[in-house]
């Protein structure tokens, strides 16, 4: 039984300590999502509004609200600009 117990690398066990859990990932970008959604529909603006105002398209936008889509940091910019989201770093 011991025969077959394969020790992990240093490198390996290095990784293991930094790798992030995908669900943790898409349940944050679904959290994200859900969020640009509701301000969305407070404003009482279309997909295609803002996809206009962030020079996005309706399907990207769609699949950011639905958490779907991983996407860029200036796409998430884009969308909180056309959503009157005040943004600062």
């Amino acid at each position: 039984m011991l025969k077959n117990l394969k020790l992990k690398t240093k490198e390996e066990i290095g990784r293991q300590n930094i790798m992030i859990n995908p669900k943790v990932i898409l349940t944050a970008r679904q959290q994200v999502g859900l969020y640009l959604k509701s301000i969305r529909k407070e404003k009482k603006l279309t997909y295609y509004a803002v996809a206009k105002a962030s020079g996005l398209n309706i399907g990207q936008v769609q699949a950011i609200e639905a958490g779907n889509k991983a996407y860029t940091f200036d796409s998430f910019l884009r969308i909180t600009r056309a959503l009157g989201i005040d943004f600062k770093l």
